[in-house]
């Protein structure tokens, strides 16, 4: 799927949850934005629509980057 796309970003599958409990994972899909120095900058839990969810991923990038 992810070559069909196009898409090189990793994908985490978390077996044993250890990753899912750190980060409060509630819901899938959910989204964490890690900055250059390793702390979380924005996280989103489930899917409202491609043109939303795309519209806030971008801006949450751009913030990140910012750091």
């Amino acid at each position: 799927f992810m070559r069909s796309r196009g898409w090189n970003f990793g994908v985490l599958l978390d077996q044993n949850r250890s990753v899912s409990n750190a980060f409060g994972v509630g819901g899938i899909p959910h989204l964490v934005v890690i900055d250059r120095h390793g702390v979380v900058s924005a996280t989103h839990a489930g899917f409202s629509g491609s043109d939303q969810y795309r519209g806030w991923l971008d801006g949450a990038i751009q913030d990140a980057l910012r750091r």
